[in-house]
């Protein structure tokens, strides 16, 4: 399973939180939004940036209304983590591993 920031894994992802309430979202912005946004260090997250367009993509993770709580903008770095450490290397495991991770 390849895991990084895509409009495929925000799909995906969106598909099986919905039950939860919360929404995945991919977004590309620029450097600038970027480092204000998601992560100061763009070198860090070099596997977002897409060369041809000098955009950065990013999931934005939103939780329901109610939550009062902020967006988490998620980076490859991040989804790549959450698949190191999930156990099994299917996407139930992983599933499960990112609600533990970014559910509140």
């Amino acid at each position: 399973m390849k895991v990084k920031v895509s409009k495929v894994m925000a799909k995906a992802l969106n598909a099986a939180l919905q039950q939860y309430g919360m929404e995945a979202r991919y977004y590309e912005m620029t450097l600038e939004e970027y480092k204000s946004l998601v992560d100061f260090d763009l070198y860090r997250n070099e596997d977002d940036l897409n060369v041809n367009t000098w955009m950065m993509k990013a999931i934005k993770l939103v939780y329901p209304g109610n939550y009062y709580a902020m967006p988490r903008y998620l980076t490859t770095r991040d989804l790549n983590d959450t698949f190191r450490t999930c156990g099994g290397k299917t996407w139930d495991a992983f599933l499960n591993k990112f609600l533990a991770d970014y559910s509140i």
